[in-house]
């Protein structure tokens, strides 16, 4: 089962060295423009401990959870802190000047 590309934001909200947040369905969705000019978008929670990422520091591809200072790479979701824990990301796609999202792989509850 895979999940379908939904509007998220509009592509001039989207810019490098921010972090817009909107929602996709109950998911708070943090997305930004990489300096390559890739747009990344990920579940705007760090999976450690919830906090939302967007309140984080931001620094080229990574971004810093501003509640236990951990880092996640935002081109793969990994944590080289602790490996065991990846960030959840989305796969992306701009059209007629949208952001669209669709989850990597479906959650089920």
């Amino acid at each position: 089962m895979s999940a379908e590309f939904r509007r998220l934001v509009r592509a001039d909200r989207v810019t490098e060295g921010a972090v817009a947040v909107a929602r996709y369905g109950v998911v708070q969705v943090g997305v930004t423009r990489l300096r390559d000019g890739r747009i990344v978008a990920f579940k705007n929670a760090c999976p450690h401990a919830g906090s939302p990422l967007s309140g984080g520091r931001l620094s080229g591809a990574t971004i810093t959870c501003s509640r236990h200072g951990w880092d996640f790479d935002l081109r793969s979701g990994a944590c080289p802190m602790h490996p065991d824990w990846e960030l959840k990301l989305y796969d992306t796609r701009e059209v007629d000047g949208w952001i669209e999202v669709a989850p990597r792989e479906v959650e089920i509850w």
